[in-house]
């Protein structure tokens, strides 16, 4: 990836900042999260990473419950376009589809009204961990602290996506297992930008000990 440094460029554009939400057509102004550069190849590298230490079987069943995210979400997004929510329960609703979450609230929850995000990255961990009970979603180490204190609210939602495995034969092509590759990111005029309000605490990180898997 490639990127040019200049005098305004800042945190939010580099890393992750909220943006406002162009795409929405309502009246009120909101906001999104959005990934920066930096992050969005971080992630990438991340994955492969993660990726090429995965089993054959691992790997498709990924791809599988990506395919039934994929079909629940188009549901969830008609019901909302018909009726503005998605009831997960008398109280809780999903408010808003994005492209690697749901976006949930209750009815007096005040303080998130925005909603909290039910990442899509959860729902394929549970799947491929073989979450059958409540009381399992707390016990895996690998999924969002969110996931494990709204549990309730992340299994009735787990239970509608597993409905899709009923439908007939999704498809799921063979995957080849990923080779594990280089990333990198190119910074043109370096020396322009404001490096420490680009980086922030993150600068810290290109120290060798403070990478995935090192001491600090």
């Amino acid at each position: 990836m490639f990127t040019t440094f200049h005098q305004s460029m800042s945190y939010e554009d580099f890393i992750e900042g909220i943006k406002p939400d162009l795409e929405n057509q309502d009246s009120r102004v909101s906001y999104k999260i959005k990934p920066g550069i930096f992050k969005i190849i971080s992630d990438k590298a991340r994955q492969n990473f993660s990726d090429s230490k995965k089993s054959a079987d691992e790997l498709k069943k990924e791809q599988l419950v990506s395919r039934l995210i994929f079909d629940f979400a188009e549901q969830v997004a008609s019901e909302l376009e018909a009726n503005g929510k998605y009831r997960i329960n008398d109280k809780v609703y999903i408010m808003d589809v994005e492209d690697d979450a749901f976006r949930y609230t209750g009815e007096n929850w005040a303080r998130h009204s925005g909603g909290i995000r039910m990442k899509f990255a959860d729902l394929v961990k549970f799947y491929v961990g073989g979450v059958k009970a409540r009381s399992e979603i707390k016990e895996l180490s690998n999924v969002s602290q969110m996931s494990k204190q709204h549990a309730t609210y992340y299994k009735i939602v787990f239970d509608k996506l597993k409905e899709f495995e009923k439908r007939p034969n999704p498809v799921v092509e063979e995957t080849a297992q990923p080779e594990l590759k280089n990333y990198v990111l190119i910074i043109d005029e370096i020396n322009r930008g404001n490096i420490s309000q680009i980086f922030g605490e993150l600068i810290t990180l290109i120290e060798e000990d403070k990478r995935c898997g090192e001491l600090n």
